[in-house]
């Protein structure tokens, strides 16, 4: 049963992680500059994925309670109370970071032959962040209530599209940088 459970589980966050990874490979191969202005806010992107996943974490676990407890109405309650929630705080989080787009990567000390790309990829992943993480927090909340096949094929697919996105945005349509950031989005 441990297995069972934790073996979508695990391919759902590995995925998840990789999506990360592509981005910095795929860019990687247009050069250092490109990929630099990735890897200075790629930190700042964890910050903003961090912070609403704690709050699916919270929601999931109380859905996770009631669904133990056989309490379905509490669960209901639980997963719109949590996806209304992770919106709207995602939704400000992004406004947060479409705020400081521009500055954040003076801030983080990027020279500036690489300050345009990192704050449009920024901008862009900070734009999707509401739609993102209410995808995330349905996820977790199927999870929740233990189903863990859904979200790992969601997950995986969602990794598979992002190569899809990415090969297409970043290398036939020219956009480089910005094309990783649409492509992930």
């Amino acid at each position: 049963l441990t297995l069972a459970l934790a073996i979508p589980a695990i391919l759902a966050q590995l995925s998840s992680v990789l999506m990360q990874y592509i981005d910095s490979a795929m860019v990687g191969r247009l050069g250092a500059n490109p990929a630099a202005s990735i890897g200075l806010v790629s930190t700042s992107t964890w910050i903003l994925t961090g912070f609403s996943m704690a709050v699916i974490t919270g929601f999931s676990v109380q859905t996770a309670h009631a669904c133990g407890a056989g309490d379905f109405r509490r669960a209901r309650t639980a997963l719109r109370q949590g996806l209304f929630s992770v919106f709207v705080f995602s939704l400000l989080l992004s406004l947060v970071g479409l705020s400081i787009s521009g500055p954040l990567p003076r801030w983080l000390g990027g020279t500036e032959i690489i300050r345009d790309e990192a704050s449009a990829y920024f901008r862009i992943y900070a734009a999707f962040l509401p739609v993102g993480m209410t995808g995330f927090a349905a996820s977790a909340m199927l999870q929740a209530s233990g189903n863990m096949n859904v979200p790992s094929i969601t997950y995986i697919s969602m990794c598979a599209l992002d190569v899809v996105f990415n090969y297409l945005f970043i290398y036939r349509l020219g956009m480089g940088v910005v094309g990783a950031a649409w492509g992930t989005g």
